[in-house]
């Protein structure tokens, strides 16, 4: 059972600090870009953080089906990931062009 806490402990100090240091860095940008600038850095973080979120449920349920014995989903993240891979470069010099 200390095992168990001991994982939780960590893992919500780790987001804590994260959630402190992204607060800091937003703050250091903020306080560097005029206003529209900022509105344009918020707005490509936003939508990358939507696109890269794909990945990070792509490999959770990777991970959840692979346990409980779905082997075919395995082919189908790859895939997906791969295409990802390629396509995520080129939509991002898209929104940072315009």
């Amino acid at each position: 059972m200390f095992r168990v806490r001991y994982s939780i402990l960590i893992n919500y100090l780790s987001y804590l600090l994260h959630l402190a240091l992204s607060t800091i860095f937003t703050i250091i940008v903020a306080r560097k870009l005029s206003v529209t600038m900022f509105g344009l850095w918020a707005t490509i973080v936003g939508v990358d953080t939507i696109i890269s979120s794909m990945v990070y449920i792509w490999a959770w349920m990777n991970t959840r089906l692979y346990v409980r014995g779905v082997r075919e989903y395995i082919r189908t993240s790859f895939t997906l990931t791969t295409i990802y891979m390629f396509l995520s470069p080129i939509f991002m010099t898209i929104i940072g062009l315009a």
